[in-house]
């Protein structure tokens, strides 16, 4: 799964948010702002200009409001924590691209839109991510416009995976065996630009023998493709 530390928030993400918090702060869910009180209050003035005397009317909120109030309480909690929750069962709904890394085959699905790559292989599981009859490796290849810092981490990933982060001229700058769930920013990182990270089981690099300086054979298609 993709994180943030290159600057790039999953855009998906980030602009749901944005706009759904606008709507709620410039009211466009409901005539009125959101008010966190109970009750409304109004202040009346009585007497001369020089000697004011401030009477507090305190009025019940009528059930209307307060049903609002719960509803955008319960939408800005669900837009702030901004959790997306993927289904395993979409990802055949992706692009997929056949790959020879090393002699081993694989099939990758193709993650190059924020959305994809903010979900990647979240609660995937390792039944899913079994070789296919014909020996090929399953896995899935993260695509950007252009070269640039990468970092991933675990977030809601529950099986182990390996990492290789390949620049446009396909050359492996820097792989890793990620552990599941692991959520620390930054322990993943590209150490310089790239434009592609392929996910696969954990211990395939290491089987075939892939490290930082190899060369990898990155199809035409990716090369062209403009998320």
């Amino acid at each position: 799964m993709l994180h943030v530390v290159r600057g790039l928030l999953p855009g998906g993400c980030q602009a749901g948010c944005a706009r759904w918090r606008s709507r709620i702060l410039a009211g466009r869910s409901s005539s009125a702002m959101v008010h966190m009180t109970i009750a409304e209050t109004s202040i009346t003035y009585e007497g001369s200009r020089r000697n004011r005397v401030r009477r507090m009317q305190v009025r019940p909120m009528s059930v209307s409001a307060l049903v609002f109030i719960i509803s955008a309480g319960s939408i800005l909690m669900q837009t702030m924590s901004c959790t997306p929750a993927p289904d395993p069962d979409n990802l055949d709904a992706l692009g997929k691209v056949r790959m020879t890394i090393e002699d081993q085959a694989f099939e990758l699905w193709i993650a190059d839109d924020p959305a994809e790559q903010a979900n990647g292989l979240m609660f995937v599981t390792a039944e899913r991510m079994a070789p296919l009859p014909d020996g090929a490796e399953r896995g899935m290849i993260f695509v950007f416009d252009r070269d640039r810092h990468l970092s991933f981490w675990m977030k809601n990933t529950i099986i182990p995976l390996d990492i290789a982060y390949v620049d446009s001229n396909g050359t492996v700058a820097k792989t890793y065996t990620m552990a599941p769930l692991d959520v620390r920013p930054g322990q993943y990182p590209s150490t310089r630009p790239v434009r592609f990270a392929i996910e696969v089981n954990a211990g395939v690099w290491e089987r075939i023998g892939l490290r930082a300086g190899d060369q990898i054979e990155v199809p035409s298609t990716l090369l062209k493709r403009n998320p």
